[in-house]
């Protein structure tokens, strides 16, 4: 770890803006807390077939990304059916709370920034799971703005958590951002689309 967040120091050193990934960077939830995955993934598929009673032979031969079954339903249903999925994934995150473990030296790394690099979250968890663990470690004002699932219509690698980044950033020139992550699929598809600078930051 010590090598990663040197590494992480280097990179940026001609960044303004640093855009963290949530979990797997800044802390580690355990899926398995509270529940087999399997049963959890079971319920999961049963709350998706209540809207689209056909999933599970969409996605047959697997998905590209944790989030792309839940993000193809919210594409094809209203505004109410993106709140009662955002709902059930806020339920399981309160549920492993208790399991979550926090990656020390990121949270250490991220106090210790100078002011006048803009720090961001854009992640696929959600805002009140985020924000508890947050304050849990001292981190609740280290970050101008959260783009989290409950805010986005869809998850990364969708480019909508980026949109509300900008919106509040200073920072226009892209060049300027580096976003962290742990996930190549989510985090460093996200990166490639924007044309953003990315740093691996894998850390298990």
């Amino acid at each position: 770890m010590n090598q990663l967040i040197q590494d992480l120091k280097n990179r940026i050193i001609t960044k303004k803006a640093l855009v963290w990934d949530f979990d797997g960077v800044i802390f580690f939830s355990n899926w398995i807390y509270n529940e087999p995955l399997e049963v959890y993934l079971e319920r999961k598929w049963k709350m998706l077939e209540k809207f689209e009673p056909d999933i599970r032979n969409v996605f047959k031969d697997g998905a590209k990304y944790y989030y792309e079954n839940t993000d193809y339903v919210i594409s094809r249903h209203n505004a109410s059916v993106r709140d009662k999925i955002n709902q059930f994934y806020l339920e399981k995150e309160l549920a492993i709370l208790p399991g979550m473990k926090n990656n020390a030296p990121v949270i250490e790394f991220i106090k210790s920034l100078n002011s006048d690099i803009e720090n961001y979250i854009w992640s696929n968890n959600q805002s009140e799971f985020i924000r508890i663990l947050l304050d849990s470690v001292g981190l609740s004002n280290n970050f101008k703005a959260i783009a989290s699932l409950n805010k986005m219509k869809l998850g990364k690698p969708n480019l909508d958590g980026f949109e509300i980044i900008k919106d509040v950033s200073e920072i226009k020139d892209i060049n300027g951002f580096l976003l962290i992550g742990d996930s190549l699929n989510t985090d460093g598809e996200a990166a490639k689309k924007l044309g953003m600078d990315f740093f691996h930051l894998n850390a298990k």
